[in-house]
């Protein structure tokens, strides 16, 4: 699963280092492996996805599958500002390192994060696997926060040790990183 996650974590930034955006999550039903971007009328900046939780579009990713070992898909989400070309919002005075860094340290509920219980870091993507079962018994593969409904932009952390009611395994993206590619 490491192995597969960071084979996904490459092509998102070589998609990201071609095209200067992150793409939207796969938000069909069943995933066709193409992202769901909802155009705006200025694209890309205005440009929006039609969910920012779902799986990864990794037909646009230039990848056969996005499945993991145990053939359940990888469940990818995005922070909504990256997907566009201009991050002018993401900012709020420049120059915009000493702003970006604020940004990752005082994470705000409306952007994407990971939560270990005790602090919650914004990140720029996310992707994860549920692991081989479903530890914490919710009829879902995904364990703990990973689990939450789609609509939900918060992850459990990386380096989350598996417990007897936890198996997942979470790549992030940095933000910092992204911005700079």
């Amino acid at each position: 699963a490491q192995a597969i996650l960071e084979k996904m974590d490459y092509s998102l930034q070589g998609y990201v280092s071609a095209n200067g955006q992150l793409p939207c999550p796969d938000t069909d039903s069943p995933p066709d492996g193409l992202q769901n971007r909802v155009t705006g009328t200025s694209p890309p900046t205005d440009d929006t996805c039609s969910a920012y939780v779902g799986t990864l579009p990794y037909a646009d990713l230039g990848l056969s599958s996005a499945v993991d070992p145990w053939q359940n898909p990888i469940r990818y989400g995005v922070y909504q500002g990256l997907i566009r070309t201009s991050q002018s919002n993401l900012c709020s005075a420049l120059p915009c390192s000493p702003c970006l860094a604020d940004f990752v340290s005082n994470p705000t509920a409306a952007w994407l994060s990971t939560n270990d219980g005790t602090t919650v870091t914004n990140v720029g993507f996310v992707i994860a696997s549920g692991g081989a079962k479903d530890l914490d018994n919710d009829n879902d593969f995904f364990d703990g926060r990973n689990a939450s409904a789609p609509a939900t932009i918060q992850f459990e952390t990386p380096d989350k040790i598996t417990a007897p009611d936890y198996d997942d395994v979470v790549r992030t993206g940095d933000l910092s990183y992204l911005q700079g590619r």
